[in-house]
């Protein structure tokens, strides 16, 4: 008996949908995110590098607090990716992409630390 998965990739909105192979590569899923994250248009996102890593769990090295991930090593890519507002302002992101999904990679902001007594 053969099976084989029913579904489209999962893209950054979540909605399940078929890729076509140029939204594939990393830098088209990363300006797609980055277009969606910032409201801009997608001629005013530049790549900036695209570098391919092995994350080391699900997470795409971007964990978020109370989640779980799949410790599982994951194939994807690292993208920097300059956005311009305006004539004066721009916005550099870290997009992480991995198959056909890709997220805005935020700092995580650590709570302050306790002071002992």
């Amino acid at each position: 008996m053969l099976l084989s998965a029913c579904s489209g990739p999962v893209t950054a909105d979540s909605s399940p949908a078929p890729a076509a192979a140029s939204e594939q590569n990393p830098e088209a899923i990363a300006r797609r995110v980055a277009a969606k994250h910032t409201g801009a248009a997608s001629a005013n996102i530049a790549i900036i590098s695209v570098v391919a890593v092995e994350f080391s769990d699900s997470s795409l090295g971007c964990p978020s607090p109370d989640m779980a991930y799949l410790q599982v090593i994951t194939p994807g890519h690292k993208v920097v990716v300059e956005v311009s507002q305006d004539q004066s302002r721009s916005q550099t992101l870290d997009v992480r992409v991995s198959g056909g999904f890709g997220l805005v990679c935020e700092p995580q902001l650590k709570p302050p630390a306790a002071r002992a007594r």
